[in-house]
């Protein structure tokens, strides 16, 4: 079944009406010790085959207080199954951000397997600044070495976290209210890189708040119950399965079970509070908009001065993130503070592009929020990682822009960002938005390669490379981003896919033409490859086409061509793009050949279309190579026709031709 965003939910709940005791009938969320041993007497390497650790149980509580400000106690406890668990268990990790939350580490406790149990002295839990790179906004960890364990052991933890990660908006208390006063949202991922025996989530609401939710991907139970005046909502999930780290792997939340809940109603609200939040942030100041006036000068359409503007921010404000103090987070700085900074994260560039539009004349230009690499449940709980900009054209449609996907590209919005859920913040409140699919031509490579085969069986090979859409910013950056002295190095890796011998002898690069976002950006090559073909003075020559081996060594692009197999992954696959790769290869020989044997190679089904025809007249050979992959995300239940289509690329890639001539004196 194809990847929707807005999918039928997998839902399967049992709602219990009444009062307290209809909790006694559902899992409770903390376990006694007793309860704990025996059911970590029930998992074993026997029960859990090839596992190092498994999750005996996951119980969290939630308590959510008028304001919005939620306290949450957590008990997870694991059981050790071989040597190597233990030495990945040797120490807890807690993270917070100290100016929305703390994290208090209540208990620990080592079961042993022969029955004893230890207590870890937390007197050792240690509190140090996270490690940063690009957002350097003051998050921090607690961590707490454990003794030494052995298999059979079982480590048990118990947290108390209040508050809430990003957005600094307050200080004493107040700093653990949450952004949107009263509200509350949570998105729980049951499931992750071990697998779990039982997890169970329960959540109190202040009374008289109702709780939506919604459950996702794989059955989840839930109960609802009112406790003193409380609405109390439970979910859990028994036996879940790992969802290890997999090669563009889906997101952990579109993989693992799910539960989404949320107190707002509706998404309209939570645009208007978007809106109302940000707005004073796009005040401009005499310098912004004389240098936005500047870069529009010249420019005929809307669309041009649009443009313009987007590409000024991207090469101008550097992502790198600093705190603002009160009011990071949800909040976007202000666009004199970014215009002064010349640096922040997504949101800041966004902010500073709406900044400069508004100073223009764009009024109808607003920041957004967006899930980059995942879906969003239509539920309006928070599921966002992203920030981008709309603007509302003249004609009245939206025109998405993303300055933080922009360097080197000539996309005003990403063909990365293709079935990407977005909601604009708007005075009159917004509704969650998707963009459009793409299809595989859209985002197109094209390799033409022009080669010639010595009397000495050397190799003499032209490459001539473009690209379209996504493909095109694939080919800028692999250059722009990487210092000049590397680019020899980037077309070496290349040459040596063609042949282990082959050498780059010439090439016709320039930073003008890889910085010139009006034209689409070309480049070439030259190679010689000595040695490369056998048999060419006898009456059979073994020949493998350049084109063979997919030799272009741009990593982006070549993402879907997976050498391994992808059958029994545990997690979907999530491409940037639908994409089209072609080869067109043209070889001359000293003599005339006849082509024996070969049979062209294919495979098509719904999920894309992969081929290799061959042909020869006298002394030319010509080849062409075509892989179109039509979708970004293969579902679990396509894994099956994806690797048809690998397949038919491994065949490709281990393929060879036998040319038959005459004998050469």
């Amino acid at each position: 079944m194809r990847h929707l965003f807005f999918f039928a939910l997998a839902l399967v709940v049992t709602t219990l009406l009444g009062t307290a005791g209809v909790l006694a009938q559902t899992p409770a969320p903390h376990l006694s010790s007793a309860e704990l041993r025996a059911a970590s007497s029930r998992v074993s390497a026997k029960s859990h085959p090839g596992s190092d650790r498994v999750v005996v149980f996951k119980g969290t509580e939630v308590t959510v207080d008028p304001s919005g400000v939620s306290t949450r106690l957590e008990q997870v406890a694991t059981k050790v199954l071989t040597a190597s668990g233990a030495r990945d268990q040797k120490v807890l990790r807690f993270d917070y951000d100290p100016t929305t939350s703390d994290v208090d580490v209540a208990n620990v406790r080592v079961l042993r397997a022969d029955g004893t149990v230890d207590s870890v002295d937390l007197a050792g839990v240690l509190d140090f600044s996270s490690p940063k790179h690009w957002i350097y906004w003051p998050f921090r960890v607690k961590l707490l070495d454990l003794p030494p364990l052995y298999s059979g052991d079982t480590v048990v933890w118990e947290t108390r976290f209040r508050g809430f990660q990003i957005a600094y908006l307050g200080e004493g208390d107040e700093r653990f209210v949450p952004p949107q006063r009263g509200e509350f949202f949570d998105v729980v991922s049951m499931g992750g890189p071990l697998p779990r025996v039982r997890e169970v989530y329960r959540i109190s609401t202040a009374p008289g708040k109702n709780l939506s939710f919604v459950n996702a991907n794989e059955p989840v139970f839930s109960s609802q119950a009112t406790v003193q005046n409380k609405p109390t909502h439970t979910f859990w999930v028994d036996d879940v399965p790992a969802y290890p780290e997999e090669p563009r792997a889906m997101a952990l939340t579109d993989s693992a079970p799910k539960v989404v809940v949320v107190t707002l109603k509706s998404w309209e609200e939570k645009s208007r509070w978007f809106y109302v939040t940000n707005e004073p942030s796009f005040s401009f100041s005499p310098e912004i908009k004389e240098l936005a006036q500047r870069i529009v000068e010249g420019k005929d359409t809307d669309l041009d001065k649009v443009t313009a503007l987007n590409r000024w921010v991207a090469h101008n404000i550097r992502y790198s993130g600093l705190s603002m103090g009160k009011g990071e987070g949800y909040t976007l700085h202000p666009g004199t503070m970014t215009f002064r900074d010349r640096c922040g994260v997504c949101k800041d560039k966004a902010g500073m592009l709406v900044t400069m539009m508004r100073a223009v004349g764009y009024q109808e230009t607003y920041a957004a929020m967006t899930m980059a690499g995942g879906r969003v449940e239509n539920i309006a709980a928070d599921q966002f990682n992203h920030s981008v900009v709309v603007w509302r054209r003249p004609d009245g449609g939206y025109e998405l822009l993303d300055p933080t996907w922009a360097p080197l590209s000539m996309l005003n919005w990403s063909n990365a960002e293709a079935e990407q859920h977005y909601v604009a913040g708007t005075p009159q409140g917004d509704i969650l938005r998707i963009t459009p699919a793409l299809k595989a031509e859209d985002n197109a490579l094209l390799v033409q390669i022009k080669s010639q085969v010595l009397e000495q069986g050397n190799l003499e090979a032209s490459f001539k490379v473009s690209g379209t859409g996504y493909m095109d910013t694939c080919l800028r950056r692999w250059f722009g981003y990487n210092d000049r002295n590397k680019w020899f190095s980037n077309l070496e890796a290349t040459a040596w896919n063609v042949s282990p011998l082959a050498a780059v002898t010439a090439a016709s690069i320039s930073a003008e033409e890889v910085e010139n976002l009006d034209e689409h950006f070309e480049f070439g090559f030259e190679l010689v490859a000595p040695s490369a073909v056998d048999g060419v003075r006898t009456k059979a020559v073994v020949f493998r086409p350049s084109s063979f081996s997919f030799p272009l060594a741009e990593t982006r692009s070549r993402e879907n061509l997976l050498t391994s197999k992808v059958t029994g992954r545990k997690r979907g696959i999530n491409f940037r793009c639908a994409k089209r790769i072609t080869y067109e290869e043209q070889v001359t020989f000293p003599d005339e050949l006849e082509l024996a044997g070969w049979v062209d190679i294919g495979a098509k089904n719904e999920l894309g279309e992969v081929t290799a025809r061959v042909r020869l007249e006298g002394r030319k050979l010509s080849v062409n190579v075509r892989a179109d992959f039509h979708v970004r995300f293969v579902e679990l239940d396509e894994l099956a026709s994806y690797e048809e289509l690998l397949d038919a690329i491994k065949a490709i890639q281990s393929a060879h031709l036998v040319l038959i001539g005459g004998q050469r004196g």
